[in-house]
């Protein structure tokens, strides 16, 4: 099979369809995000690293299909989650470069206009990632040749104030009272909260995980739940003696038995109708259900307990308990130690604090 060479480009107003011919013809509609996200074309265009390709006549939704499904590292993928984010970005982005006459109409000055939107518009979280995306775009486009200059070469580093981060810790006494409050009011929020304090799982693998996958281990005396964590990354996760009758139970309640079955294809943590939760539906409900508690706890909070809350707090918990950096770092799957460091520095810089040197009295 010869590959497609985008020599030849055309855009079909009317149906919204960009063909390219050359030793074949594709064609997909730039307005259907379900083929903007599909790599099935990609794959097709790229299999000679888009060689003899004329990037100056490629469109600029095309140029951005492209940047999407190109992988920037051999043997790591963008996850669908994230090339969810960075799609209903650089839409944003190229919107407002149609207002110039599209990305090879811009000027360097126009991104500075971009990047005062966002910063009117969004928090500077939001406004960093946005900026990123944008950036990692154009230095993309402008590397094939697809545009004349360097258009990053002006944009502004966006700060992160102390003030703005989100407030992710919570403690022992916290969660306790949490685990209480649940224990008697609502089961479910009280073993998907014990779970995820006691595993650092993501949401995603939560929902993802099978129980079919639980495995006890003799010598070491623990069970274990293998999941695929972040990048396609596999893992395995301890689970807690106490953890374990707290999510058979849970599963009982759903109409599943409690054995451990290396050939079920039931979920880890079901839904009522046994099916799989989506990720995004039960991260949303438990930070629903968090705050309707109205607890002194979350009402006076700057910022809400989410599933993620629970990861810093289980890397506290790992290093309180005597775990080095480097085990805590694989516990939850980070793929840098800088990240690992990154959950635990409001935790140190309390625990190092100089009056801690005094003593509890000021007078003595």
């Amino acid at each position: 099979m010869k590959p497609i060479i985008i020599n030849e480009i055309k855009m079909n107003e009317s149906s919204n369809e960009i063909t390219t011919s050359g030793d074949k013809t594709a064609s997909f509609n730039i307005l259907n995000q379900n083929e903007l996200l599909n790599p099935s074309l990609f794959t097709e265009l790229s299999t000679e690293h888009f060689k003899n390709t004329n990037w100056a006549n490629i469109p600029d939704k095309l140029l951005m299909y492209l940047f999407l499904h190109d992988e920037p590292t051999y043997g790591d993928t963008r996850s669908e989650g994230t090339k969810k984010e960075y799609l209903r970005d650089l839409l944003h982005f190229l919107a407002f470069a149609e207002n110039y006459g599209g990305l090879r109409q811009l000027d360097p000055e126009d991104l500075l206009t971009y990047q005062d939107k966002l910063d009117k518009r969004y928090a500077k979280t939001s406004f960093r990632k946005r900026t990123t995306v944008v950036k990692q775009f154009l230095n993309y486009i402008y590397k094939k040749k697809a545009i004349d200059s360097d258009l990053t070469r002006l944009m502004k580093k966006v700060a992160q104030p102390t003030k703005d981060l989100v407030d992710r810790d919570i403690y022992e006494h916290e969660v306790k009272v949490l685990l209480e409050y649940f224990k008697q009011h609502n089961y479910f929020m009280y073993a998907l909260l014990f779970v995820l304090v006691s595993t650092g799982l993501r949401i995603n693998e939560l929902a993802t995980a099978e129980w079919r996958n639980v495995y006890y281990l003799p010598h070491l005396g623990y069970h274990f739940l293998d999941v695929v964590g972040k990048g396609d990354i596999p893992r395995e996760v301890l689970l807690f003696d106490d953890v374990m009758p707290v999510i058979t139970e849970f599963r009982k309640r759903r109409g599943f038995d409690g054995e451990i079955n290396r050939g079920s294809s039931s979920p880890f943590f079901p839904k009522g109708d046994g099916q799989a939760y989506n990720s995004k539906y039960l991260s949303s409900l438990f930070t629903a259900n968090i705050k309707n508690t109205g607890l002194p706890l979350v009402k006076y909070r700057k910022d809400p307990i989410t599933p993620h809350t629970c990861r810093h707090y289980y890397a506290a918990f790992l290093t309180n308990s005597g775990a080095n950096i480097d085990a805590v770092k694989d516990a939850l799957g980070h793929s840098s130690i800088v990240t690992t460091q990154r959950y635990l520095w409001k935790k140190r810089r309390k625990e190092n604090h100089a009056g801690l040197k005094v003593g509890k009295t000021f007078r003595k």
